[in-house]
């Protein structure tokens, strides 16, 4: 070296003095390291060594930075959109931040029979509407019924359902047929039991005859020079053969026939001396 020169090396800076042989170094003179803070979100500051200098920069963290906020990866990222997002572990090659991932947010339109799914205007899901009333039976099986249709059950006759809105709710209403206590007082007279030999009908049977007044007359005839009678009788005109089922003292059971009169009319008949004037017919029932 030159008596004079200067230089670096080893982030010091040297000189050859004019009058020796031995080179005088000394640091390298840097500038005051400046207090700088990274007011981005998603940056930190980082100390780095250049030029034998030390020197502040911003450089990223590894988080996701989504409306100015910071997230770990696999944390969940709050959206307004109808989506589902969260941190992800991979890496924008621009920004250097984690990327946030989105997927389309998954609605339950399962709903329970008797209801509906149905979109509700500026919300990400709908919701369940009950379109119509569900009636669980004893073996747990269930039965649809649309509102104001009338159900009843196949092997209960005697029960209905109807299904009625109370209160903006749709209800299943059940109806019971009652009946009034069964007294044989009460039956009217025309229905009654048949027996015969000892057996009996299994349930009344309505019994008719015939009853009225018909017309007969009694008039002298001169060409005949005698009384002429005549006389009608109130009788059946048509009939029917009916069969009910009869139970026998040993338990056994039999089918009988009996005659049901339909109609009734005046038949002309000869008249007796007990026979007087009489008119009309009429069928009885007894």
């Amino acid at each position: 070296m030159q008596p004079g020169e200067k230089w670096e090396s080893n982030c010091q800076e040297c000189e050859c003095p004019m009058n020796s042989t031995t080179p005088l170094c000394k640091p390298l003179e840097c500038s005051i390291l400046p207090n700088k803070t990274c007011d981005k979100p998603g940056q930190v500051p980082v100390i780095e060594t250049v030029d034998c200098c030390k020197k502040v920069t911003c450089e990223p963290k590894p988080v996701c930075v989504h409306n100015e906020t910071e997230y770990q990866p696999g944390a969940s990222v709050p959206t307004d959109k109808c989506e589902e997002c969260k941190c992800s572990s991979t890496v924008d090659p621009e920004t250097k931040l984690h990327s946030v991932e989105c997927t389309p947010m998954k609605c339950d339109e399962n709903c329970k029979p008797g209801s509906e799914y149905e979109a509700v205007p500026g919300e990400c899901c709908g919701k369940c509407v009950e379109k119509s009333c569900v009636v669980t039976l004893p073996d747990n099986k269930t039965q649809i019924i649309e509102p104001g249709q009338i159900w009843t059950p196949p092997d209960e006759k005697c029960e209905k359902y109807k299904c009625e809105k109370i209160e903006d709710q749709l209800v299943p209403v059940e109806v019971k047929t009652v009946c009034a206590e069964f007294n044989p007082e009460n039956c009217v007279p025309n229905s009654t039991y048949l027996e015969k030999d000892g057996c009996k009908s299994t349930e009344p049977v309505e019994i008719n005859s015939c009853e009225g007044t018909c017309k007969t007359s009694s008039k002298y005839s001169l060409e005949a020079n005698t009384m002429i009678h005549a006389c009608s009788c109130c009788q059946e005109m048509s009939t029917s053969s009916k069969q009910v089922e009869m139970i026998c003292p040993d338990g056994t059971k039999t089918n009988y026939s009996y005659t049901y009169i339909e109609t009734c009319n005046c038949k002309l008949s000869e008249c007796t001396e007990n026979q007087a004037s009489q008119k009309g017919a009429r069928r009885r029932r007894r």
